[in-house]
């Protein structure tokens, strides 16, 4: 075993998480392939399911974990994708809505079906107790990053568990 090998516990953390996100999002991205969404427009569409079907951009950005300047060219695909409309808020005429389509609300069904299906097989193995030993210290991982990001203000969807 070289130097290199060895390494403290955080930075071999970092290293699963990131090698455990790499291999589950391309067997979830092949998946996803069957319900013609990609990983951002599922987020995406389950966020705006959370808010009730439609919200703005910028509510929309601070809900999930994406750049806001990625929120908005995301949404102009899924726009020009027939997901989402784009509408002047009649209200604040310089303000944009965005609401769901017929067509996201068809797909989204099946493309959590399909995600449940490749997580529920992957995680089948790990006890209870460890999958929410492990959630609650990546929730805690996350807020610490979140809360030392210098664009603050993100007010993640506060999910619950069953």
């Amino acid at each position: 075993m070289n130097k290199y090998e060895t390494v403290k516990l955080e930075h071999l953390l970092w290293i699963n998480i990131v090698q455990t996100r790499h291999v589950m999002n391309r067997l979830w991205e092949r998946r996803m392939k069957e319900s013609h969404l990609t990983t951002e427009k599922f987020t995406v569409i389950h966020e705006l399911l959370c808010l009730g079907g439609e919200s703005t951009p910028h509510n929309l950005a601070r809900r999930i974990v994406f750049e806001p300047h990625s929120i908005s060219a995301m949404l102009s695909r899924m726009e020009k994708d027939g997901l989402i409309t784009k509408t002047k808020d009649l209200e604040k005429k310089h303000m944009v809505r965005i609401k769901l389509t017929e067509k996201a609300m068809d797909l989204y069904p099946k493309a959590l079906e399909i995600s449940l299906e490749i997580f529920t097989k992957l995680m089948e193995d790990i006890p209870r107790e460890d999958k929410i030993k492990l959630s609650e210290s990546l929730t805690q991982i996350r807020n610490k990053v979140l809360a030392a990001n210098p664009a603050k203000g993100k007010k993640l969807t506060p999910f619950k568990y069953t």
